[in-house]
């Protein structure tokens, strides 16, 4: 009895885990593949470095001849990238070319969206160095790119950066407070390094602000289950299972759940469902089996 009470605590320690979303992997490359999509990013932004290496071809040609421009001064046409392959004109006095190209170059968020978009690619590939490179750009080109914060932030949690990874979310959170996923990719964060305490606020949020997220009640049960409430465990498993009725992980964790209150019927027909909806869910036979040998 006890060897198998032994493995059956391994099986609650294996119980699945719902992970990270991907923010706005779909809406932002909808119909092509990632092959596609990484050559796509990668031409946009070699005409963003193009465009910013002739303004500074253009700075040092404008030092150059500046003794050369006639004392009165009008105004003439120079053209700034703002826009990605395109320009947008700006009517300046040349007095004051010169401390326009050692400024800043202007930038908007399709700048951005062009190393945000490979990241992507990158992180679908994981290439995690390169995702989280690409991610970084997009941040320097738009500090306020909550989406960039957000993904640099999975790149960070897939490589068991944590602590960098719950910074991004909570920055990601800050520039977007309205972002249920952002809250609940937090939460996860704060779930491995187990801090319960903060992973259940934070699917708690998501919830608040998407009451129909199945995956974090999921989520919110998993921790509710870590500090032994069973009863809001098994509450949260039976809504997520109410919004998804397909969803096996669910009917099995709270079959682990039904164990630990001795409710052992409720345990076998939750392992039972699983295995009706994934056959191929070994642990769920190996429970279901224990179950019957009681």
């Amino acid at each position: 009895m006890d060897n198998r009470f032994s493995r059956w605590e391994k099986s609650i320690i294996g119980a699945t885990l719902i992970g990270l979303i991907p923010l706005g992997a779909i809406a932002q490359f909808p119909s092509l593949g990632l092959a596609q999509e990484l050559k796509k990013s990668e031409q946009l932004i070699k005409e963003i470095q193009s465009k910013q290496s002739k303004l500074m071809l253009a700075q040092n040609a404008e030092k150059q001849n500046r003794t050369q421009l006639s004392e009165k001064a009008r105004p003439f046409i120079v053209t700034v990238s703002t826009e990605l392959g395109y320009g947008n004109k700006l009517i300046v006095n040349p007095d004051q070319a010169g401390n326009l190209y050692t400024q800043a170059t202007p930038v908007n968020s399709k700048q951005a969206d062009a190393y945000n978009n490979r990241g992507l690619a990158r992180y679908a590939v994981k290439n995690y160095p390169g995702a989280e490179a690409d991610f970084t750009q997009a941040i320097k080109l738009d500090p306020n790119e909550a989406d960039a914060y957000y993904n640099r932030g999975l790149v960070r949690y897939a490589v068991k950066n944590y602590l960098g990874a719950e910074a991004d979310s909570t920055q990601a959170i800050k520039l977007n407070p309205n972002e249920a996923d952002a809250y609940y990719n937090r939460g996860l964060v704060r779930y491995a390094v187990k801090n319960y305490l903060g992973a259940e606020a934070d699917s708690t949020q998501a919830i608040k602000l998407n009451p129909d997220y199945a995956n974090a009640y999921y989520n919110r049960g998993l921790v509710r289950y870590a500090v032994k409430n069973y009863l809001g465990a098994e509450a949260d498993y039976t809504q997520a299972i109410k919004l998804n009725p397909d969803y096996a992980n669910a009917y099995y964790n709270r079959g682990l759940v039904r164990y630990a209150v001795k409710d052992y019927s409720g345990a076998e027909a939750d392992f039972t469902q699983a295995i009706k909806l994934n056959p191929n869910e070994a642990d769920a036979y190996y429970n279901r089996n224990l179950l019957r040998r009681q």
